[in-house]
């Protein structure tokens, strides 16, 4: 008897926490179709068979109500228009009171040979803000839709504890585009699937507010040249900062068979101050998550300002900045999370300039640089008899690809 009234205690509880949670946590979500991000190998319906996949299975879960995929299908095609410069973004504001969803599930996926990137962010649409965002490197597509559900689930569940907490006002921060700066890249969409993994390591960043990549694309006329890169019209950074998203990310990168360039700028959409450069090479787009996740890192540090800046006070007009070994090109100012760096400044003709470097948060650290002259003007480190040598793959191959023969 006592076994009998245990159980039926324990489902009273169970059923009362279900009934507390539905009452006081009411989540209406809709699932938007997972957006194909690249050409390669990606069965076209492969996202909207995920979306749908997912919906059904949360259709039953406690404490959510599900709007259909296809009542926010026509919103997400507002938002594209808008991107594309068809319709006002205060258009796509006006219907968003329509949906009558607080929530929506967007995301992207990515074939890259035999593996999936699978990115999901769960966005309230009243800020298209990102609060939860998890992303997957799988060879299977079950595998990706148990772990998205286990993961919702468990936000779900950590909504309420969340909602008690004081929370301060945090920076805002959006990734705006990578482009693909060769045809290479523009084949593979590299640049897609690399935005879409960085926006959702930045979601997952506490202290950080990540405007959805949906939204911050549709405040932007653009009109872009695909196969020669240009951008026209491009006054996103002033559009940010009149929406409060202080932060914006872009960068771009080029596809080698046996390389990947990418470089990134953070910039402050108040000031258009760059505080983050970066530049990276891999040797695999298997390394394009690992890689992501390195970068949002880095930016949380310096946007949470557990980073300080590095002057280069330096009167020469032409020089390259190499960080820890990664040239930078000619950058005076930058800001890097704490540590120790090893900073080497060259110019062509000249000994270089070598330095260790301690940054502390909050710090600003001026290096004043002077190329040795008199008997040393004019000689050559080894490894510098070419101008081209201290310059990274990135602009090296394209340096050489433009030599004339003669040359």
């Amino acid at each position: 008897m006592k076994f009998t009234l245990k159980t039926m205690y324990m489902a009273v509880c169970v059923i009362t926490t279900g009934l507390i949670l539905s009452a006081t946590v009411p989540f209406n979500m809709a699932i938007s179709s997972f957006e194909n991000v690249t050409a390669e190998n990606t069965d076209e319906a492969a996202g909207k068979q995920l979306a749908l996949r997912i919906e059904e299975k949360l259709k039953n879960s406690m404490g959510v109500q599900l709007r259909a995929s296809g009542a926010v299908e026509k919103y997400i095609k507002m938002l594209e228009l808008s991107q594309a410069g068809v319709i006002s973004p205060s258009v796509v504001d006006s219907r968003r009171s329509i949906l009558d969803v607080d929530h929506i599930s967007v995301g992207s996926i990515a074939r890259i040979g035999s593996m999936y990137e699978i990115d999901s962010r769960l966005v309230n649409v009243n800020n298209w803000e990102i609060e939860y965002a998890c992303g997957f490197t799988t060879g299977s597509i079950d595998y990706a839709v148990e772990s998205i559900l286990e993961k919702y689930r468990n936000h779900l569940a950590s909504i309420k504890a969340d909602q008690d907490e004081d929370k301060k006002e945090p920076a805002r921060v959006t990734v705006y585009r990578f482009r693909e700066s060769n045809e290479n890249a523009l084949a593979r969409g590299y640049g897609n699937v690399l935005s879409e993994i960085i926006n959702s390591e930045l979601g997952s960043c506490k202290g950080l507010a990540t405007v959805e990549r949906k939204y911050s694309k549709s405040l932007i006329n653009e009109k872009v040249l695909r196969m020669t890169g240009v951008i026209e019209n491009d006054n996103s950074t002033s559009l940010f900062n009149n929406r409060n998203i202080q932060y914006e990310l872009t960068g771009e990168l080029r596809v080698f068979d046996d390389l990947i360039c990418i470089r990134y700028t953070l910039r402050d959409t108040a000031s258009g101050m760059c505080l983050l450069p970066g530049y990276h090479e891999i040797s695999s787009p298997r390394y394009l998550r690992p890689l992501a996740a390195s970068i949002a890192s880095d930016l949380a540090g310096v946007i949470s300002n557990e980073a300080g800046v590095l002057q280069i006070k330096c009167s020469e007009k032409s020089i390259n900045v190499i960080l820890n070994g990664e040239p930078l090109g000619n950058v005076r100012k930058l800001r890097l999370g704490k540590g120790n760096y090893q900073l080497k400044v060259a110019k062509p003709g000249f000994s270089n300039f070598e330095k260790k470097v301690v940054i502390t948060p909050g710090s600003t650290v001026a290096i004043p640089v002077a190329f040795k002259g008199g008997s040393n003007a004019g000689q050559k480190d080894e490894g510098d008899e070419d101008s081209s040598m201290w310059k990274p793959e990135w602009e090296k191959r394209v340096w050489k690809a433009q030599k004339t023969p003669d040359q």
